[in-house]
């Protein structure tokens, strides 16, 4: 009788939903590192006169960002 009585008190005190995982990155296997850029090394010097200039500026500047995401990484642009 003892032994349903634990087994019984087990399930009673056994949470209903399991606890969450804690958040990884995209990888699934490791919290993302910061990476700090500095914002002269991420923005390269452009003259822009024009829609399409903006649009290929910035086209740049995502992909360097992209790169650093898939890599598993936290971007902390950094200002002087």
């Amino acid at each position: 009788g003892l032994i349903e009585d634990l087994k019984s008190e087990i399930k009673r005190r056994r949470p209903s939903e399991p606890e969450p995982e804690p958040e990884t990155g995209e990888g699934g296997s490791e919290p993302p590192v910061d990476e700090i850029v500095e914002a002269d090394t991420l923005l390269p010097p452009a003259v822009i006169a024009s829609a399409a200039d903006l649009d290929s500026w910035l086209t740049g500047i995502r992909e360097k960002l992209a790169a650093l995401l898939k890599s598993n990484k936290r971007i902390r642009i950094k200002w002087r």
